[in-house]
This record gives structure tokens, C-alpha cells and sequence, in this order.
């Protein structure tokens, strides 16, 4: 079958399209995780192995690898990095752009062009060509195009990190985008061919390696508590 990525027939790999280091703290004493869904048709499923598909080739894997290992590095807390908190803003003042950029666009492709239910709403047209020929040779690309604004998902001064969502369709200052909450951050993009919002680019990853952080607390987040409050309803929690 052809690679995703580099569209070459070769043996596919069971691909995460998230990455496998994002579920490590959802997993039980046994590696068993919980997939909670609100439609009251589908139960609760407790998979092993964080969502997958055959995807990507070996040597695309390896490829998207180097960016994910830098970025469990990065948010794992192993990287002496300074950075400056300004209320609930943290501002990394030099991160690796090019690895955690090409990380970012990297789970936005791949959810694109997931076939599985879980990602069905990432519908990106011609962008999805547009992000894989940026990922296939390794090009960042334009710094406002795809940009990516990370809030963390805090609740009692603690980062949520044992939460996955189904990704959506978003809208932010006018800017059509999708919000996707892993590793105990929520991660909206933003997707269009016109230039976005100053806001945007300057809360977005740039290319001087800034990392601009923003605290949102757990409960504000909406769809996440609408989504809370219906499994509690089904008696799934």
C-alpha cells in the first residue's frame, strides 16, 4: 500500500496519529486506557495501544520521530529551558522551532488524513496536500500559515494531562481552525490561505524559537465539561 507521506508503495506501520508518549499517563497498571465516546450506542472500550492505523512507511515514521522525541523532551520537563511567567502567560524564550513546528503541523496532516472515526471531523481540503508536501521535505513553512496556539489545561494549579478529546472545528477571531486536547494541552490551529490575526501570530510559535503558553482552566474549556456532563448522564464515568 502507499505512505501517506511520501505516497511510495511500501509495508505501512501501525501509525499513531497522535503520538504513543501522549497516552502514557492515561494508561492503567496493565496498559489498558479508557476510550469514553457520547454516543449512548457505543460502550466504553479499554485499548492498549493509543489510536492507530496503517499510515506511514518506516522511513516516514522515523522521520516524524524526530520531531515527537523532541517534544516528549520538551514537555516532559527534561530540556533546561528558561522561560518567563507573566499571570497566566508562560513564555519559553527558545524552544527548537523547527522540531516542535514540524511536530505541530505533523498531528495536524496526520489526523487529516486518518481514516478512523475519532478524527472525522478534520476535514482540510487542499491544505491537506499543502502540510504534506511541508512535512515530506521538511519545510515549516510560512510562520502564520497553520499557526498553532497552545493553552494549558489546568485544574487545582495541576496540568490535566490524562485527558484526550475528540478533535473539532473551532473558530478563533474569525479564523477557521480545529482544537484538539492531548498531553495536557489543548491545541487549536488555525487553517485558511488569507494571513491571520496579530493576536494569533503573536501567541503562535515563531520562528525565533518564542513558545508562548497560555492557562485556561479545565472548566472553562466547554465542550470538554458538555462532553463530562453527557458520559455522566450514560452512566459512563
Amino acid at each position: 500500500m502507499a505512505c501517506a507521506l511520501c505516497l511510495l508503495d511500501k509495508d505501512l506501520r501501525d501509525s499513531h496519529i497522535i503520538p504513543e508518549f501522549m497516552y502514557k499517563s492515561l494508561y492503567d497498571e496493565i496498559h489498558r486506557f479508557h476510550a469514553l465516546s457520547n454516543d449512548a450506542s457505543e460502550r466504553n472500550r479499554k485499548p492498549q495501544k493509543g489510536i492507530r492505523e496503517k499510515l506511514l512507511c518506516d522511513n516516514c515514521e522515523q522521520q516524524l520521530g524526530r520531531y515527537e522525541r523532541y517534544v516528549s523532551l520538551l514537555l516532559g520537563g527534561s530540556l533546561n529551558l528558561e522561560y518567563v511567567t507573566h499571570g497566566p502567560l508562560v513564555v519559553v524564550p527558545k524552544v527548537d522551532y523547527n522540531a516542535l513546528r514540524m511536530f505541530q503541523l505533523s498531528i495536524l496532516w496526520r489526523a487529516g488524513a486518518s481514516t478512523l472515526p475519532f478524527f472525522s471531523q478534520i476535514t482540510l481540503g487542499p491544505h491537506q496536500e499543502r502540510l504534506r508536501l511541508l512535512l515530506l521535505s521538511e519545510n515549516p513553512g510560512i510562520p502564520w500559515q497553520y499557526g498553532c496556539l497552545m493553552f494549558a489545561l489546568m485544574h487545582e494549579n495541576q496540568i490535566q494531562e490524562d485527558l484526550i478529546v475528540q478533535p473539532t472545528l473551532t473558530k478563533i477571531d474569525n479564523v477557521f481552525g480545529y482544537r484538539f486536547v492531548f498531553g495536557g494541552f489543548m491545541w487549536v490551529y488555525t487553517v485558511g490561505s488569507h494571513q491571520s490575526t496579530k493576536r494569533i501570530e503573536t501567541t503562535s510559535l515563531n520562528p525565533a524559537g518564542k513558545l508562548c503558553i497560555l492557562k485556561a482552566d479545565l472548566a472553562s474549556a466547554i465542550d470538554i465539561m458538555e462532553f463530562g456532563r453527557t458520559l455522566l448522564e450514560q452512566g459512563k464515568l
